[in-house]
């Protein structure tokens, strides 16, 4: 069934193999043969300070499976006036993906909304999206709660603090002791019968804090409808990060299908592509690889350049209006607790330095001509002062010719063009950090001292849809280059990245070197994107100098999309 549903969707939207887009006037989803997306998001907490945070597990299905549709997945924290407080790019493993979202200390106290979808399931009239409801208490703003026109959400203290406990008959949780002293090791067992829908599952570890709060009239979670536009169909990102946009043309004169954009993206593993548009003037670039620079160039390649415009899609969600907010009326008796409480963020957040998460990193890609290519490291040379004094001593495969004022680069090839005329008439693709070169005196004129390194491949390369007389491949030291090239042809944009994934920061209290440092952590263990496969599993942790009663959370999903949950409890104590 999955691999009929790839197929369909290949067929239905074949611009994303061949960059061309079919009409989509008369389509809906009701008649496509493809299967609907849906998300769900797990959060450790709904109920926040300024200056904590949200840490959240994002799940993608299909029917009822682990969605392998979509590659990339949205989280938003929305406030009631339908802004977005924070924004996360995801990238999706099997449908999953993890995050974390640090409450900023000027937001003001109010409901606000987690959002969860894909750019797939935003065609899903049922399902267009999760929602979450997430209430945010600032103790550092005075009259700061965002009043609206609906229900009003009464927070207040608990009386009696009630641990309710949720049973599994197929996985059980247990903690090596019942009661802990402060920083004392947690140790927590997982133990599954074998079954194998449950061990294909995945699954999110949490011990935090229990809130002595009342929240009442709220419903956590819940899925948001719509009415999709029937002209419109908004496209998986099947294979990763789905950028797109449309060039117009300035005279109107000039036909805007087949015209060659490019997309760079610098750094020292930059991205560079090339595509063409369809008949409508519409482009697209799937970037599947990590890239850390958030700069992008857009830039027309076309000897009519100057009669484009670029203009970008903005991706944006579309169904704020489905949104209900509430007012949040506080409770006097929450005083002195929120006051507590906010102390002990102020001291963690003081100590952020000591306490920080490992960002994961990520695997160096090769350029898109690898394994091709001729590298010159200048510092393997003498250096001379200029480019065209080092590509006459030193790069052998490639040439300057300057006449009558103007340059070009040449590449030797490895045999004869005789009267070829259309290998004649090529030029050479020229990067430097990964920008398209457009005016050849930008490079000739650079300063030889920054270049790092110079990559030549020689002969006849197609790229995309476009053919070049060779690469001349610049690296710089700074990654600074700058083109000199102006005009609506080339387009500057900050592309929001997809996060990266973090390893969450855990102390180690059997090196005596730690205990200086205040640790009042409500949340002691976040672990997200585990994997039932044995049929034991361990964790550890310590307990922080915050005292009181924890629960140890395991929340996830089977493989056939059954959300799963057990937890046990376990108090601290001086």
């Amino acid at each position: 069934m999955k691999n009929l549903i790839k197929i369909s969707l290949l067929l239905l939207f074949p611009h994303l193999v061949t960059g061309q887009k079919i009409s989509t006037k008369h389509i809906t989803l009701e008649n496509i043969p493809i299967a609907k997306e849906h998300v769900s998001v797990i959060t450790n907490t709904n109920f926040l300070l300024a200056g904590e945070s949200i840490y959240y597990s994002f799940y993608a299905f299909e029917e009822d499976s682990f969605s392998t549709i979509s590659k990339i997945g949205y989280i938003e924290l929305v406030g009631a006036n339908k802004n977005k407080i924070v924004s996360h790019k995801l990238r999706l493993k099997q449908g999953v993906a993890q995050g974390d979202i640090f409450i900023p200390t000027k937001i003001k106290t109010g409901h606000y909304k987690l959002l969860g979808y894909t750019n797939w399931t935003k065609n899903n009239t049922t399902q267009h999206s999760f929602a979450k409801d997430i209430f945010i208490i600032n103790p550092f703003t005075t009259s700061s709660i965002i009043k609206v026109k609906n229900t009003t959400i009464n927070i207040s203290k608990k009386e009696k603090l009630i641990a309710q406990t949720i049973k599994n008959r197929n996985i059980s949780l247990t903690t090596s002791k019942t009661n802990y002293k402060t920083r004392e090791q947690i140790k927590i067992n997982v133990l599954n019968d074998g079954n194998k829908i449950i061990q294909n599952g995945n699954y999110t570890l949490s011990i935090r804090k229990l809130d002595s709060i009342n929240i009442d009239n709220t419903v956590s979670n819940h899925n948001i409808t719509s009415k999709t536009n029937n002209n419109a169909i908004y496209i998986p990102e099947l294979r990763g990060e789905l950028i797109s946009g449309k060039i117009t043309n300035v005279k109107n004169v000039k036909a805007i299908k087949n015209v060659n954009i490019s997309l760079s993206i610098t750094g020292k593993d930059y991205i560079f592509k090339i595509a063409k548009t369809n008949s409508n003037g519409e482009f697209y670039f799937n970037l599947a690889d990590d890239y850390l620079n958030e700069k992008g160039t857009f830039q027309v390649i076309d000897a009519n350049k100057e009669d484009y415009i670029i203009n970008l899609d903005t991706n944006e969600y579309n169904n704020y209006d489905a949104l209900t907010f509430n007012t949040l009326r506080l409770n006097p008796t929450l005083k002195y607790n929120i006051e507590q409480r906010s102390i002990q963020n102020q001291i963690e957040n003081a100590y952020y330095q000591n306490k920080q998460d490992s960002i994961t990193t990520t695997k160096s890609s090769k350029p898109f001509y690898y394994p091709l290519g001729t590298e010159y490291i200048l510092d393997d040379y003498t250096r001379f002062k200029t480019v065209r004094e080092t590509f006459i001593e030193v790069v052998l495969d490639a040439a300057v010719r300057i006449n009558n004022e103007s340059s070009r680069f040449i590449i030797y090839d490895y045999q004869a063009r005789d009267n070829n005329s259309v290998i004649n008439s090529l030029k050479p693709l020229i990067l430097v950090d990964g920008i398209f070169v457009e005016n050849n005196d930008d490079l000739l004129y650079y300063n030889c001292d920054n270049i790092k390194k110079i990559t030549i491949v020689r002969g006849q390369y197609l790229y995309g849809s476009k053919l070049f007389d060779g690469i001349i491949d610049v690296e710089t030291f700074l990654k600074d280059f700058k083109s000199s090239v102006k005009g609506d042809f080339i387009k500057e944009v900050t592309i929001k990245k997809p996060i990266r994934v973090k390893a969450y920061h855990q102390p180690d209290y059997s090196n005596n070197k730690t205990n200086r440092i205040p640790d009042y952590r409500r949340q002691l263990l976040w672990n997200p994107n585990i994997s039932l496969t044995n049929k034991a599993l361990s964790f550890s942790t310590y307990a922080s100098d915050n005292t009181g009663t924890f629960e140890v959370l395991l929340q996830g999903y089977d493989a056939n999309g059954k959300p799963i949950t057990t937890n046990s409890y376990f108090t601290v104590s001086k």
